[in-house]
């Protein structure tokens, strides 16, 4: 589980970068509380989460925002909205760096437009807008190490007392 807890209403620093991701690999979160997140994958090299601001707007990350189910990231904007999430939604989506894309899908039905050009390597994300925004961030065996999430804090029962890492 990973929680905006201070910080207020903002996108600025508050992101949770997961593990990198192969070619074929996919995660799925569900939506705790609230429904401004963005999920998604960012290039590995990003790896400066306490001076993140607004990945999700910028050319590192391609994503979709749960409010309105539209795309993000590299070039995108607010396009394709496909519909918004709600809580207790499962949102998930699954690379192809072979075809360059990266598909969305809702309580495991497809969901939305494909971002395309998508180039490795990469690791999957989601940024919160707001305060108190939650999710809990399901693991598919495709993940290549444990699940990190350094800057949006997942309680501290969840990781033994800090923020580092999930279970």
């Amino acid at each position: 589980v990973a929680t905006k807890t201070s910080g207020g209403n903002t996108w600025s620093i508050n992101v949770a970068v997961l593990a990198a991701m192969d070619d074929g690999a996919s995660f799925e979160i569900v939506l705790v509380a609230g429904t401004h997140v963005c999920f998604g994958v960012c290039k590995a090299g990003f790896v400066d989460v306490a001076s993140t601001n607004y990945l999700f707007i910028g050319s590192d990350a391609w994503c979709m925002h749960a409010y309105d189910g539209s795309l993000y990231g590299n070039g995108k904007r607010r396009a394709d909205p496909a519909g918004g999430f709600a809580e207790g939604d499962r949102l998930g989506c699954r690379l192809d760096l072979g075809a360059g894309t990266l598909s969305f899908w809702k309580n495991g039905a497809p969901h939305g437009a494909t971002h395309t050009g998508v180039v490795g390597p990469v690791r999957g994300f989601v940024e919160f807008f707001d305060q108190g925004a939650s999710v809990s961030i399901c693991a598919h065996p495709s993940f290549e190490e444990d699940l990190a999430v350094p800057v949006a804090e997942a309680p501290e029962e969840a990781v033994g007392g800090g923020a580092a890492a999930a279970p």
